[in-house]
């Protein structure tokens, strides 16, 4: 059952353990050893190697062998540590084993920690991927760990650095006294269960491991909880061998205050003493910053540090490619203080507990643009824990039970944008998707676990949603408000809203009793340049803002389509309202406003119909032309089309006010990306933002929306703002059309 490097031990008579699988499911059996009667479970392949918990491993073999899988995996999980509060009643610990051992889907590693009484340990271990903690630790393993040689993690928690480790090809072993936290390691942060092992270190009892070659061993924010701090020294060499590097980390000081979670802690002399001599020490926080700003690790340890770390053995030549892990960092701090001139970004914890760590951490260390809305160092499809915390590696918040979310409409937007998205957003899942065409259902079918409808009432009720994003031709989307809103769903609907005044009536009325409940699908407020633009402005960098041009076009012919010309439901005036008007000035005239923080005092519509054939056949226009004059004074004209070649400039925004002037060039449309130049005063400068689907304004879009919705915050933009603006454009429209003598175009 173990890899060649290591074998299992007995942990009372120290003899070589033999396995006993029972029955077929393999993940079930015992372990035994000549000359001793005493037997040591395993459950969901995870070993149960506790010489506390002697007579507790002898009740669950009892019931493993009877092949009572779900009592013998319920005794274990409720199983804790010394430190812990609570205990979970045993009926809750049978009912998640129950769970697990059916593969639930919808067991989230959050339910599991809430049903087991994990208590406030549960926050850290679903932020602990973005704490300053997590970050020292890399910083440790950068300079501690040998490449070829495997890897043991003393109090492996729920498997954060397992997770790290292995996915970059380094051999690692867990071991941590509290089973259920190795279950969430193995099927939330998919460490092989046969690499977990429930076992207790420093109580004068080795762990019950024999390695067969130089290792390095890694305990992490767990020695301070050790009681017998010597003992455990000696082991972490016995396991390490000659060859082998010892790395303890985040050793709590007794010179600070650490609150109810201090442990045993010792003073820097007394860690000394049990080191080597020739141990490198280090100040735990400044270890956080290692690699990530390149700033070089200095040896002194502050006295106001809160926690050392020391390595015995070489240290790391730093020659391995996992070690390189700025490249793989996501920063994107929840809240922020930003200091244009300092250039430094300091993290708002969302806890007291996570403020009190690293209060001088340096680590989130700014570009020109703030990391709240730059936040991306390295690869940029790094898995966005929270688009809110500075986030390593691909982790997933264990404390986060997302949004269920399904979708009206599976045209291109939805299968190009809107479900790519959710790989990004922990705080939402797609639950199910709903169109009526079986064809573009079929373009969803190899995603796992969704549930695909023709009709949507059936959707709603088979699949106990808490929100749906409309994404259908513009005509259906008052009918679609009505049935999803007397479910009591949360609604993102595409825009327009509706076309016409009778359907925004009836959207209005649906939105009365829960305005929260509803939102559009406004997604270029999301962009990254936008949300710096609408910043700046507001600070008043442009002095009084003048005049706002966009130009928002694509070339748009008559065959363009997937399936067919008829298929093109945007320049069908019956689905669309019209062409290139109701579909592109929405996200304009929207855009104009939260730029200037401002309302429409007047507003004028005209439509070219132009170059296409359909601007004449169908009678929709296939370019068009907005002025506004806002309530502030601002003169804005937004010009759109479906007749700009797609090599010309057709993405672009010019703002003038009596300062200077900035222009964004490429930030309109579904893609993240493009610039902002910046002419104040005489001086010109840039700011470039990244692509990539993860910094998209979609990914922005669906979790700002999900997390605002699971908080039941209030919307910054009302739905009856929304409403307002899609009548504005109703009203310009009606006016238009009402004038149709001139030649090309009406007014």
């Amino acid at each position: 059952m173990s890899p060649r490097w290591f074998e299992l031990l007995d942990p009372v008579t120290r003899a070589r353990l033999k396995f006993h699988a029972v029955g077929e499911n393999t993940a079930f059996g015992y372990w035994s050893s000549e000359g001793s009667a005493q037997t040591w479970p395993m459950v969901f392949d995870i070993s149960f190697l506790r010489v506390d918990r002697a007579e507790l491993a002898t009740q669950v073999c009892t019931l493993v062998k009877m092949q009572d899988f779900a009592n013998a995996a319920a005794l274990l999980l409720q199983d804790t540590d010394d430190f812990a509060p609570t205990i979970a009643p045993l009926s809750e610990c049978h009912r998640i084993a129950e769970r697990l051992l059916a593969n639930d889907p919808e067991l989230l590693a959050c339910d599991v920690m809430q049903a087991l009484e994990f208590g406030p340990v549960a926050d850290y271990f679903a932020l602990r991927g973005s704490a300053p903690t997590f970050f020292s630790g890399l910083g440790l393993l950068k300079l501690g760990v040998q490449p070829g040689q495997p890897l043991i993690e003393v109090g492996c928690g729920v498997g954060h650095f397992l997770n790290w480790l292995t996915t970059r090809g380094i051999t690692a072993l867990g071991t941590d006294s509290v089973f259920s936290k190795l279950c969430l390691a193995s099927r939330y942060m998919a460490v092989k269960p046969n690499l977990l092992l429930c076992a207790v270190s420093g109580k004068k009892t080795p762990l019950p491991i024999e390695t067969f070659q130089p290792s390095n061993v890694f305990c992490h924010d767990v020695f301070y909880f050790i009681d017998d701090k010597p003992s455990a020294i000696a082991d972490f060499r016995r396991l390490a061998g000659l060859a082998g590097n010892i790395m303890v980390g985040h050793a709590h000081l007794a010179t600070a205050d650490h609150g109810i979670v201090s442990g045993y802690p010792l003073s820097i002399d007394a860690y000394r003493q049990i080191a080597l001599k020739e141990a490198c020490f280090f100040d735990d926080a400044a270890l956080a910053s290692i690699d990530l700003t390149g700033a070089r690790l200095q040896p002194k340890i502050a006295e106001t540090a809160e926690a050392i770390s020391f390595i015995e053995g070489e240290l790391a030549a730093g020659n391995s490619r996992w070690w390189n892990f700025a490249n793989e960092v996501l920063f994107a701090p929840i809240h922020l203080t930003w200091s244009h001139i300092d250039r430094l970004t300091t993290m708002n914890w969302p806890s007291q507990a996570f403020a009190q760590e690293y209060q001088s951490s340096d680590y989130l260390v700014s570009t020109e643009n703030p990391f709240e809305y730059l936040p991306f160092q390295g690869n940029s499809e790094s898995l966005p824990l929270h688009p809110g915390l500075a986030v390593a590696a691909p982790f997933f918040a264990l404390g986060v039970k997302p949004l269920r979310w399904g979708i009206i409409g599976g045209g291109w937007i939805a299968a190009d944008y809107f479900v790519p998205a959710f790989q990004f957003c922990p705080h939402a899942q797609l639950v199910a998707v709903c169109d009526i065409k079986n064809e573009r259902l079929n373009a969803f079918s190899h995603i796992a676990g969704l549930q695909l409808f023709s009709e949507l009432r059936e959707m709603l009720v088979a699949c106990r949603l808490d929100a749906v994003y409309i994404a259908t031709p513009n005509c259906f989307h008052a009918e679609i408000f009505e049935a999803v809103a007397a479910y009591g769903i949360r609604i993102l609907s595409e825009k327009p809203l509706a076309t016409n005044q009778a359907d925004l009536d009836k959207i209005r009325a649906c939105t009365v009793s829960s305005p929260e409940f509803f939102q559009t699908a406004f997604d270029q407020r999301y962009h990254p340049a936008h949300v710096q633009l609408a910043r700046r402005l507001a600070g008043g960098v442009l002095g009084t803002v003048t005049q706002v041009r966009m130009h928002y076009a694509c070339w748009l012919d008559d065959g363009w389509s997937k399936v067919s010309a008829t298929e093109n439901w945007r320049i069908d005036p019956h689905r669309a309202g019209g062409g290139a008007g109701f579909d592109l000035l929405p996200h304009c005239l929207d855009l104009m406003l939260m730029l200037t923080d401002d309302a429409v005092a007047a507003a004028h519509l005209f439509y070219q119909r132009r170059i296409h054939n359909y601007s004449t056949v169908l009678g929709v226009d296939d370019g068009a032309v907005m002025t506004v004059m806002t309530q502030k004074g601002v003169l804005v004209s937004m010009h759109v089309g479906y007749n700009c070649p797609e090599n010309q400039p057709r993405r672009r925004i010019e703002i003038l006010g009596t300062h200077g002037r900035v222009e964004a060039h490429n930030t309109m449309g579904q893609d993240a990306g493009g610039e902002l130049v910046w002419q104040i005063q005489g001086h010109e400068s840039r700011e470039i933002f990244p692509d990539g689907l993860a910094a998209g304004p979609f990914v922005r879009q669906l979790d700002t929306l999900s997390r605002q919705w699971i908080r039941g915050d209030l919307p910054r933009f009302p739905i009856q703002r929304d409403i307002d603006l899609a009548e504005c454009l109703v009203r310009c429209d009606s006016q238009a059309t009402d004038i149709l003598g001139l030649q090309g175009v009406h007014s």
